[in-house]
């Protein structure tokens, strides 16, 4: 029986079996780190499992695993063989020639929409600082701008800074993921830009004229607004260009679960879609089927060919396609084609949360058709045994009501439900009410879509007051409910679940919307879902840990210490450690401060705290008595006040201190040493100091950071 089933779903499903032979290697190396002997082994197994069935199989799931691996190999090569390559493991002074590549990249076009500090480059040229010698390059950078800059895409930019690899920048891994999965493997911090030149060769002039057009688009959707916000809001909306959005603004709609509103997603090209088959409804349908996707194309390259739009794209040409030649269509075929094609050019796509969020959670809503006609069924039971010719008119509205209606709140549940384990891994966060807000959020877009639209074709030659209040009218009631869910409603900061925990929801996930007409069946793996949820959600929040965290170098100690209601006490924040520290408190689900305590107003021990309370929401500060006022401490104030953080003194107890309970590799140096005592119930801490007078310690030395948790 398994073995018909699985021949079966291979031959309905051609792209799905070669989607699962392209994932099988990438997964294991990209996600697991496996080794080339262990995917050989897998591969193995794999093969062997699948002969049972059928050798046919067996033989192509092989053939396309061994293709994934030299294409990840193919493109591991190109990334890894440029001339900066053999300064993997420092970080050098170099003068480099680059293109700006980013689509985002608008000039001083705009009062209110100003270039980001960080961009996407290709190098021309580079060189190290202090030689002659010019190296031809074409590698990708990531670059940290020192200021904003006039500068448009196409524009080649003549500067000097510090390159290093964007493993070793102080960065979180999820962020030296998503450099990898756009083939980027450096960052390169600007010191100065020397010149800026107009580039007129192709591709750049004839990609520069399209963004040029965009720009001018912004600029007619916005004209007429008086708040930036709204302006802001429609350029990343509309067209992706979100670096002027509030962060702020942003932080609400992330804890909302509504972030992908603001980043360019399948949601957007699906609904550009849909408007676009409205009006060419009129022309034939091969040359409408046709035509659509020329002009979706147009758009994904205006707003820099995002992975879910991309995949958005390449699924509606297949589509499209279809329908143009009266061929079938099948959904999880046509999702699994645009995947094996994303793959196949970019391997390393599997590390992009978008990537991956859009994919998942376009899977499951295939797999959710059943279960959804189902539904849609037992509510117009009473119509499918009607003629349609004595069906009345408003029963005609109420059934097509009642479709639209389930069709959005099963969607939107759905998507919500895929999408709970990659919110909590990326963002850490659990909202329970996300499905109902975006049901309520979502059905606006089309209508702002639409106005935004007929602005930009009537604004040209007049200016309607009456779309500019509907567009402004919609984009306020957006923000209204985005706020107001953050403030009101409640939300999660959990730990990172492990990956086995992730395959095991969504497993039992599949194979509910699967069996959804077994009502036993489904009702027992509801509840095992439940459980299992609810005892991750309950481990998650009553728990407390004490984290010791040693950068590597000659930093102070960083202790900290969580509380059960994912709060915690923050002890010294060293420069360049933020990022590694954010990251692993967001980890362990930790997203708030309760008290931060700074021994010394030094790089050493506090010069990373800006950053940190610019991530964190932050209660108190507490600042030694005996403090040293200098610039940094200055600053600090500034900012406090600014946020509204409460600062105290309190003197702190230097005391000797058993280095055997908490051996750490800081560096070949005599380093003052810090612990802390952890009072009942988390309440109150008291922090003690290492006399440095008195003991001394000297303990291993590595280039390694470190962290403890107890």
């Amino acid at each position: 029986m398994l073995k018909q089933k699985i021949i079966h779903f291979s031959e309905l499903n051609p792209s799905s079996v070669i989607l699962i032979a392209l994932l099988i290697p990438l997964i294991s190396i990209e996600i697991f780190y496996f080794s080339w002997l262990l995917i050989f082994i897998l591969l193995a197994v794999v093969f062997t499992f699948t002969a049972f069935s059928s050798h046919k199989l067996a033989y192509k799931i092989l053939c396309w695993s061994i293709i994934s691996c030299i294409v990840f190999q193919i493109n591991t090569y190109f990334i890894t063989s440029n001339w900066s390559s053999q300064f993997n493991n420092r970080t050098v002074r170099v003068d480099i020639q680059a293109v700006v590549t980013d689509p985002t990249a608008v000039g001083n076009s705009f009062q209110w929409l100003k270039n980001s500090k960080y961009m996407i480059m290709k190098v021309k040229k580079i060189r190290l600082s202090g030689t002659s010698k010019w190296h031809c390059d074409s590698e990708k950078i990531y670059v940290r701008l020192s200021s904003n800059q006039n500068i448009k895409y196409g524009d080649i930019i003549d500067m000097y800074g510090f390159l290093s690899s964007s493993a070793k920048n102080n960065q979180p891994n999820y962020f030296s993921g998503y450099l990898k999965s756009i083939k980027i493997d450096k960052v390169f911090t600007v010191k100065k830009v020397n010149r800026i030149i107009k580039n007129s060769t192709f591709p750049y002039n004839c990609l520069s004229y399209i963004f040029s057009i965009r720009n001018r688009a912004i600029k007619l959707s916005t004209s007429g607004f008086q708040n930036d916000s709204t302006k802001q809001f429609i350029a990343g909306l509309i067209f992706g260009c979100k670096q002027g959005i509030n962060k702020k603004i942003k932080d609400h709609f992330l804890k909302t679960g509504t972030i992908h509103i603001l980043a360019i997603s399948g949601l957007h090209i699906g609904i550009l879609a849909l408007i676009l088959l409205l009006i060419f409804r009129f022309i034939p349908i091969r040359l409408r089927y046709l035509t659509v996707p020329s002009l979706l194309f147009l758009y994904v390259i205006i707003i820099g060919y995002r992975p879910s739009a991309v995949r958005a794209f390449i699924m509606i040409t297949i589509y499209a396609l279809h329908k143009a030649f009266y061929l079938p269509v099948k959904a999880l075929n046509v999702l699994s084609l645009a995947a094996v094609i994303m793959i196949l050019i970019n391997p390393f796509a599997l590390l992009n949360i978008g990537f991956l969020y859009s994919f998942i959670i376009v899977g499951f809503l295939i797999l959710s058709t059943n279960a959804t006609n189902i539904i849609i069924k037992i509510f117009n039971e009473t119509s499918f045994w009607k003629p349609k010719r004595i069906i009345s008119f408003s029963n005609r509205l109420k059934y097509s009501f009642y479709t639209k209606a389930v069709l959005c709140i099963s969607g939107s549940f759905i998507a919500s439900l895929a999408a709970i384990p990659i919110q909590i891994v990326n963002n850490g966060l659990f909202t329970p009410f996300m499905p109902i807000i975006n049901i309520l959020i979502i059905p606006l877009l089309l209508p702002l879509f639409i106005l935004i639209g007929l602005k930009l074709i009537i604004n040209s030659f007049m200016n309607l007051y009456i779309i500019n209040s509907a567009i402004s009218g919609i984009i306020d009631f957006i923000f209204y409910l985005v706020n107001f869910s953050s403030l009101h409603i409640k939300y999660f900061y959990l730990q990172k679940p492990s990956l086995l925990i992730i395959i095991i929801f969504y497993i039992l996930l599949t194979y509910i919307l699967i069996k959804f007409t077994k009502k036993g069946t489904l009702t027992a793996l509801v509840i095992i879902l439940f459980l299992c949820f609810a005892c991750g959600i309950y481990y998650s929040i009553n728990r407390s840990k004490l984290i010791i965290y040693k950068p590597a170098g000659n930093s102070a100690v960083t202790f900290i210490v969580q509380s059960f209601n994912n709060s915690g006490y923050l002890i010294n924040c060293p420069q360049f450690t933020s990022y590694k520290l954010i990251e692993y408190m967001k980890q362990y689900g930790l997203f708030s401060l309760n008290k931060v305590y700074l021994s010394k107003t030094t790089l050493n021990y506090s010069g990373g705290i800006f950053k940190l309370i610019d991530t964190f929401p932050v209660k108190k500060i507490v600042l030694d008595k005996t403090i040293r006022k200098n610039k940094l401490y200055k600053k600090l104030i500034k900012i406090c006040r600014s946020k509204n953080i409460n600062i105290t003194y309190k003197k702190f107890i230097f005391t000797n201190y058993n280095s055997k309970d908490y051996r750490m590799s800081i560096g070949n140096n005599y380093l003052q040493f810090m612990v802390i005592t952890i009072h009942p119930g988390l309440q109150d801490i008291t922090i003690k100091f290492n006399n440095a007078e008195e003991c001394k310690l000297k303990l291993r030395s590595s280039n390694k950071d470190k962290f403890i948790t107890r």
